[in-house]
């Protein structure tokens, strides 16, 4: 980006939750980025390469530019070659089912923040193209946390931002479809959310309504696994009583949890669970402020000085000193190395165990007492 934005569109706390953003400005925090987003940059500088080359030489001959993709994956291990390698294909395939003229199409672009008044801030556009009133914008996701294309904020301001662009360029914009790509997830992890220019024009003005209600002073809390998820002002109160964590102290003493708030409370488990996290950072950070707690030592680990001469002595008891097992490749490594569906047939699918997932799931229900014949024969 150039320079760090306030709203920033990848930032999905401040549409809803408007606190987030004042405890921002008044509570500071350091930046914590770590190898996680340096992977990412680094896959997306490989990707911008690459297709800023196809981009402009042409895909007129997709063998050819299948060819180019390959060679600009040669440093880059199997599993981040493969993470580039589906994007940039996604990325040709567009390119040669729309073939938009020379200008309407874009890798890396700019996109102005348009909502916050600030003419200088930008964000970047992985790949974009317009061909015959359809507008795509599509970002790449490197990581393992499922990102949807679904009510993005981050697609949703940059599509806008494109879309005034390229009408003040006296373009007729249709239809937009808004793309996430991300390559770790189950099919190749893409995801898209289809939208009319309205449409979108709507999904943009609740941006900026947003926006200006937080430069307004608007302190509205919108505590929920998705604001909260990566804000690092978990422990504010607001949080706390959306996980009804005082309810367990006002029940009765005598009287069990009722059904409605055993599901309620297991329903907010991951949630519980990260703010529990949370407390322990906040405590480790900051012990002064917290006396009733310290940090010990944790449980030794031991091993071998010179495995060498451990192995002569263990020998003198009579003990073998070196056990070596020999293990077959795991369906999933060896599927790595060879390609899906080419050993179908010596492989056996066990059922895991039944997992408890709120109603609303898509996954059938199981049978607990098939599950048992399942899993005991």
């Amino acid at each position: 980006m150039g320079g760090h934005a306030e709203l920033s569109p990848s930032d999905h706390r401040w549409p809803e939750c408007h606190l987030a953003i004042q405890l921002d400005r008044e509570q500071p925090k350091p930046d914590t980025a770590g190898p996680a987003a340096e992977r990412g940059t680094m896959l997306h500088g490989v990707a911008e390469e690459t297709l800023s080359v196809i981009v402009l030489d042409g895909w007129d001959d997709p063998e050819q530019c299948s060819d180019f993709i390959e060679g600009g994956l040669t440093e880059l291990d199997e599993v981040d070659a493969e993470v580039v390698r589906v994007y940039l294909h996604k990325c040709l395939n567009s390119l040669v089912a729309f073939n938009p003229a020379l200008g309407r199409v874009g890798v890396e672009g700019e996109a102005r923040i348009w909502y916050d008044g600030m003419e200088l801030e930008t964000g970047t556009i992985d790949f974009w193209l317009f061909s015959e009133g359809d507008l795509i914008v599509r970002d790449l996701k490197c990581g393992t946390i499922p990102v949807y294309a679904e009510n993005n904020t981050q697609l949703v301001a940059y599509a806008w931002a494109k879309v005034l662009d390229l009408e003040a360029k006296g373009t007729t914009i249709e239809r937009i479809s808004l793309e996430i790509h991300q390559s770790s997830m189950a099919n190749g992890g893409f995801t898209y959310w289809p939208l009319t220019r309205d449409a979108l024009e709507i999904e943009a003005a609740k941006l900026q309504v947003a926006a200006d209600a937080i430069n307004s002073g608007s302190r509205k809390a919108s505590p929920s696994n998705k604001t909260c998820r990566w804000c690092p002002h978990a422990l504010c109160g607001a949080k706390t009583e959306a996980l009804k964590i005082k309810l367990l102290a006002r029940q009765d003493p005598e009287e069990m949890l009722a059904p409605s708030t055993v599901s309620q409370l297991y329903a907010k488990k991951a949630e519980i669970e990260a703010w529990i996290k949370a407390i322990g950072k906040e405590i480790r950070d900051n012990l002064d402020s917290y006396p009733d707690w310290k940090l010990v030592a944790g449980k030794n680990s031991r091993d071998w000085i010179d495995e060498g001469q451990a192995e002569e002595a263990i020998e003198l008891y009579g003990v073998e000193a070196i056990v070596t097992t020999t293990k077959i490749l795991s369906p999933a490594k060896a599927e790595k190395q060879i390609g899906k569906g080419r050993l179908d047939e010596f492989i056996v699918s066990t059922p895991g165990a039944p997992a408890l997932v709120l109603a609303t799931d898509k996954r059938p229900n199981i049978n607990l007492k098939v599950k048992e014949l399942l899993t005991n024969g």
